[in-house]
């Protein structure tokens, strides 16, 4: 072994701490090598390439799936919606194609998952009267390229959406003033408006969607008899079915069949001595029995609502509380026993389901339109000094009234014969005068013949045992006017009860609207109003004002226009319909 190696392995093996001088070429070569660094950055560098080329490949598969998923959720969204927005009736199935149709048409039919319409549990597809929702998903799963090297072969892409499109409910009160002042020209072309109307809001939604109310009023609403009989009345004659209400009673929306009323006495207020004993059908009665003025409920038929609008007549004083009261009670969720009772008799659609809805259902609009053409005026009612009309009062007659039983008029029936009647004069109490004025005659007689009539008087009915009682005066005064019963007995006492007593101003009816259209609006129930030539600034347009929503849903009109006012009407029911 020489030298120099004997030096190189006392080196590696750490024998030595110094080592010899190497020659100088040599020397130089190793020096150059120590302090040459190039071959260090060569693996960093491939150290970024690699985290580079897996960025490269990440981006690009987030890119791809950002653009398949996009794709996936747009069209799933249209498809949705376009499915939920088919009309009214469409069968599930009409339903379901076209959300498959979407996805055949963006070549994505292989990704949309399965539609549950089984029945079972809850479905993708949900129709009703009026709403269709309609969800979908949908998956994709996109293979990787670069990705694969860290062990991601694939991406997965999910998706869903859910579309629900409904339409409100709309249930409709059209109160219209058919009082003495709407005749000729006026009533002719609201006739035309609220045709037009009816037509319009009709056309608006699918059958079964949509009911309207008719409620005419003038001096009093007179409702159908199957509303008369479902609702708690205390009943005093068969002349009519209008209700009297009591001033507190107009601070709800509300004339519930739990509750009991009080009937209203059906007389006449004219002071015409030419009006015949039992012929209360005259103008200045405070209940019209006439078809053309009973309330229409909860219609959906066009030809229904034409004609019945066609029928109406101008007659009477204007009650707008009254108007407005009826309207709002046919909204009232106490009303759905009426509207059973209606469907019952075939008066009421049985599609169009719960009606009037509950409050605050949210598929469900509830409008009000009244149209009026003057300012409230006085009706006349008798005095009331027991509170006969307080149905929480016990019956009694302590104090005189013209109210109850006892009154002066009396029926004899007679077999095969016509009824004779008569009227007691209760300031004579001696029998042997003139005490029983016949009605069918003009004649009195003394209290003795009367007493005799059943032997002497033909075909005098033995079997009746009411012969010979006096009638009750709700009874009496459907036959004979307050004034044609004070002419008979020289007393206007009743009269003067009648006229001067228990009337209700025009400007107590203001207070009255007032109180039952904030009680509606209240409820959310929303109010348009139309005053008809009414004077600008007048008491009728003010009470019309304050009773719409805001200023902006009441509607002047006059004869020219009142078609324009109940076509904008129409189209604003139709907008507040669909952002419901």
């Amino acid at each position: 072994m020489n030298g120099l190696t004997k030096i190189c392995l006392r080196k590696i093996n750490g024998f030595t701490r110094t080592a010899p001088r190497l020659p100088g070429k040599m020397k130089q070569h190793l020096q150059a090598y120590r302090r040459d660094d190039e071959g260090a950055m060569l693996i960093l560098t491939l150290y970024f390439f690699i985290i580079f080329l897996f960025m490269a490949g990440l981006g690009l598969a987030v890119m791809r799936h950002e653009m398949n998923r996009a794709k996936l959720s747009v069209t799933t969204d249209a498809a949705v919606l376009a499915a939920a927005g088919m009309p009214a009736g469409s069968t599930v199935a009409e339903i379901k194609a076209v959300v498959e149709d979407y996805f055949t048409k963006n070549d994505l039919i292989n990704n949309l998952n399965a539609i549950d319409t089984d029945g079972i549990g809850v479905d993708d597809i949900v129709t009703s009267l009026n709403s269709t929702e309609v969800t979908a998903s949908a998956s994709m799963t996109m293979p990787t390229t670069l990705l694969r090297l860290v062990g991601v072969d694939t991406l997965i892409a999910n998706t869903g959406g859910t579309a629900k499109i409904a339409t409100p409910k709309l249930e409709v009160s059209l109160v219209l003033d058919v009082s003495g002042s709407m005749s000729g020209s006026k009533l002719s072309s609201l006739k035309v408006a609220a045709k037009e109307f009816v037509t319009t809001i009709l056309d608006s939604g699918p059958p079964g969607d949509i009911s309207i109310s008719l409620i005419p009023f003038s001096m009093g609403v007179t409702p159908s008899d199957t509303i008369f009989t479902a609702l708690n009345i205390d009943q005093t004659h068969n002349y009519s079915t209008c209700i009297a209400f009591l001033g507190n009673e107009f601070s709800n929306t509300a004339i519930d069949p739990a509750i009991p009323y009080r009937q209203q006495i059906y007389t006449l207020m004219q002071n015409s001595n030419s009006i015949p004993f039992n012929d209360a059908n005259q103008f200045w009665r405070d209940c019209y029995t006439d078809a053309y003025m009973k309330v229409l409920p909860y219609s959906m038929s066009e030809t229904a609502l034409h004609n019945k609008i066609d029928s109406l007549v101008a007659r009477g004083n204007t009650s707008g509380h009254l108007g407005i009261k009826w309207g709002t009670a046919m909204l009232d969720p106490s009303f759905q026993s009426v509207a059973a009772a209606l469907k019952g008799t075939g008066e009421m659609n049985s599609a169009l389901g719960n009606v009037p809805s509950n409050w605050g259902e949210p598929e469900s609009l509830k409008i009000v339109v009244m149209m009026g053409d003057g300012a409230n005026t006085t009706t006349y009612y008798f005095n009331d000094p027991n509170q006969l009309m307080n149905e929480s009062v016990v019956e009694t007659h302590v104090l005189p009234d013209f109210r109850g039983p006892g009154s002066d008029l009396y029926r004899i029936s007679r077999v095969s014969l016509s009824d004779r009647y008569y009227v007691k004069d209760p300031n004579e109490s001696d029998p042997t005068e003139d005490q029983f004025f016949d009605v069918s005659n003009g004649n009195w007689i003394t209290g003795v013949e009367f007493a005799a009539l059943p032997t002497t008087l033909a075909g005098y009915d033995l079997s009746d045992p009411l012969n010979g009682t006096p009638m009750s005066w709700e009874l009496a005064w459907g036959l004979i006017t307050p004034q044609r019963y004070s002419n008979i007995i020289g007393d206007f006492s009743a009269w003067n009860d009648y006229v001067g007593q228990e009337r209700i101003t025009g400007s107590m009816k203001n207070t009255r609207m007032r109180s039952q259209c904030t009680a509606a609006k209240n409820r959310g129930i929303v109010i348009y109003t139309i005053g008809f030539q009414v004077p600008a600034g007048g008491t009728a347009e003010t009470e019309l004002k304050n009773c719409a929503q805001s200023v902006a849903n009441y509607f002047p009109a006059d004869t020219t226009n009142i078609s324009a006012a109940f076509s904008s009407i129409a189209s604003n029911v139709q907008n507040l319909r669909l952002t419901q």
